[in-house]
């Protein structure tokens, strides 16, 4: 049977459900799904144009993520936003462009060259994630975490999407509009049967962070890492001799 602490703890999670369920509206103009770049940035965007916004995320951030190298078209969105000092503040490490040595052959890609006077970014995705998801509250977005769409039932000129808390039962939510920016989960596109793989990109990824290692620069030359505040890396990309054509 359960000890008093258990139904205790069960009392407590089954209360901030209830509380987090009272404050997710049944209606809004448009759901978000998912708290990504793409939600979270979408979602800020038609809160400050006066839309109201709800966003669900089904995880809890800061979330463990691949880390990403971004190119600096993305810098557009997030002036769009308001969101581009913050993330300038958090000293994210700028990136110069990319490195290939493959097959024996070695080229070089500067952004600068492509008239780029921003930087590029190398960031840990759960910081940037995270930074991107608090904006759009202070935003205006009403932002729900540890909530899973789990259906969305397009009717005529509404929508509806069917939800549910991690500790709570399933609820719905009227809306004009749903984004769909859930990533693999791709909820609206399994539920209507339109996600189609590449089977080109059923890869795995193995990634892992390191301390003082050394780098490439964008002049293809390895400097150790108390340069790369002075001197911004590149991506490094290299096949592996023996291997075919892999990298």
């Amino acid at each position: 049977f359960p000890s008093q602490f258990e139904w205790e703890l069960y009392a407590i999670h089954t209360q901030l459900a209830g509380e987090q369920l009272m404050d997710i509206p049944t209606r809004c103009d448009v759901a978000v799904i998912g708290g990504g770049p793409a939600g979270s940035l979408a979602a800020a965007y038609l809160a400050r144009s006066g839309y109201d916004i709800v966003l669900f995320e089904k995880q809890k951030h800061p979330r463990p993520a691949v880390g990403e190298s971004l190119i600096p078209d993305f810098w557009k969105y997030c002036d769009e936003v308001g969101v581009s000092e913050t993330l300038l503040a958090e000293g994210f490490i700028p990136k110069a462009g990319g490195t290939v040595d493959w097959s024996g052959t070695r080229r070089r890609v500067a952004f600068k060259d492509y008239g780029y006077t921003r930087p590029a970014l190398h960031v840990e995705r759960d910081r940037f994630d995270e930074i991107l998801l608090r904006h759009a509250a202070k935003s205006g977005v009403q932002v729900h975490e540890e909530v899973a769409v789990h259906g969305v039932h397009l009717d005529g000129q509404e929508a509806r999407l069917s939800y549910r808390p991690r500790a709570g039962q399933s609820r719905e939510i009227d809306c004009r509009f749903v984004i769909d920016a859930s990533g693999q989960a791709s909820i609206i596109g399994r539920q209507l049967g339109l996600r189609v793989l590449d089977e080109d990109f059923r890869f795995m990824s193995v990634w892992g962070y390191f301390h003082d290692a050394k780098y490439v620069a964008a002049d293809a030359e390895i400097y150790p890492a108390s340069n790369r505040g002075a001197l911004a890396p590149t991506t490094y990309i290299t096949s592996v001799p023996g291997a075919g054509d892999w990298g």
